[in-house]
């Protein structure tokens, strides 16, 4: 498709009728267990009877949700049922019933464990595999099109070239991958004790219990050049479990990191929302969010939208999601805590600073641009 025939309005329709199609896909799906080919019915990414439920207020919670504008994607803020939170056409009823354990009791144990982050990696694996059906036409498209202009021009140039595709990251052949690679660790588990730290075949898994209840469920994935690394956050009945998955092969190094992070609850707040800042992926109970100023909802939607291109993986978020507990914690630290660490919590109620929006928005246009030249949408 020859996409310098249309108009604007032409094209900005073409846009959206391809998010449409990612949005509203209804086709058949084989269950993603190893090699079984039966239909795979929707499944939920985590557990709505034990995780979901738990930071639900009449049976919905609260999200960020994605819409096309005139001007491209934004952020609105929304709520949905448990019932269709984190759904995905993951694995047949037979396989689905193998994270029943999970759904009755959480995580308790080393297989639940890798359970659960096999679920993850599958349900971005499926999201991936979706993008990439749909926005590889789309760069099928954009190629054509640069070819005629090309042509027009009287130039020689092959966008087909082998080694110019070959460089780009593909994130369904590594999500695969990874997939894989949990398959052959779930064959060799034992029912034994839940481990904080599992490594296999150049991935690490960290895990951590929280001593008290976060009101977020968040099950999000970060690409980098060098792999993936997941963050999974889980509410139980008086804890919460954090998890964290890097696939990065050992190339990049988080024990250490983790290990301060999780050191104390005012720490693993400060992990949590710097996590959910990363991208709009998660969760959350209505009334925590809603009951925010409305000034700090404005620059938390902002943040979120220009994460990719002005944050760093983990870095420290400045501004309070989680108002009450990060109060009940200065208060119970309150006589081993110093002037500076108060203060700089403390700081994190107010509302600070950030740069003009048409600034952040050319640095994000920018990088989105970026990524465009260095994935393949193409399903291989």
């Amino acid at each position: 498709m020859d996409l310098s025939k249309l108009s604007e309005s032409e094209r900005r329709k073409y846009s959206n009728d391809l998010l449409k199609k990612y949005i509203n896909n209804n086709n058949p799906h084989c269950c993603m267990f190893q090699d079984c080919k039966n239909l795979s019915i929707k499944s939920h990414a985590v557990s709505k009877q034990y995780y979901l439920k738990r930071i639900a207020e009449d049976n919905q919670i609260g999200l960020f949700k994605a819409k096309q504008v005139e001007s491209g994607r934004d952020l609105f803020w929304d709520k949905i049922g448990i019932n269709v939170a984190s759904v995905f056409k993951g694995f047949c009823k037979l396989h689905d019933d193998l994270f029943n354990e999970i759904d009755k009791k959480g995580i308790t144990s080393q297989r639940s464990l890798l359970l659960q982050c096999y679920r993850t990696v599958c349900s971005w694996l499926y999201s991936i595999e979706l993008t990439s059906a749909l926005f590889g036409e789309d760069q099928d498209n954009k190629d054509e099109t640069r070819r005629i202009l090309t042509a027009k021009m009287g130039l020689k140039t092959d966008y087909c070239e082998q080694s110019k595709q070959l460089k780009k990251r593909n994130d369904v052949f590594l999500l695969y991958i990874i997939k894989k690679k949990f398959e052959a660790a779930l064959k060799n588990i034992k029912d034994e004790s839940l481990q904080k730290y599992t490594s296999f075949d150049g991935i690490e898994i960290m895990c951590c219990k929280a001593p008290d209840v976060i009101p977020v469920v968040l099950n999000s994935m970060v690409s980098l050049e060098i792999g993936n690394v997941f963050h999974i956050v889980l509410p139980n009945e008086n804890t919460t479990d954090l998890i964290f998955i890097n696939s990065t092969n050992g190339q990049l190094r988080f024990v250490e990191a983790w290990f301060a992070r999780t050191q104390n609850m005012l720490n693993i707040i400060g992990l949590i929302e710097s996590w959910m800042i990363a991208n709009e992926l998660w969760f959350i109970r209505p009334s925590v969010f809603e009951k925010l100023p409305e000034d700090r909802r404005s620059i938390i939607k902002a943040d979120i939208r220009y994460a990719t291109c002005e944050r760093k993986l983990w870095e420290p978020y400045d501004v309070s999601i989680f108002d009450d507990l990060r109060n009940k914690y200065l208060n119970k630290y309150a006589t081993i805590l110093d002037d500076d660490r108060i203060n700089y919590e403390n700081a994190k109620f107010g509302t600070p600073p950030r740069k003009v929006e048409y600034i952040r928005e050319q640095r994000l246009q920018s990088k989105m641009r970026k990524a465009c030249q260095e994935n393949e949408y193409r399903r291989t």
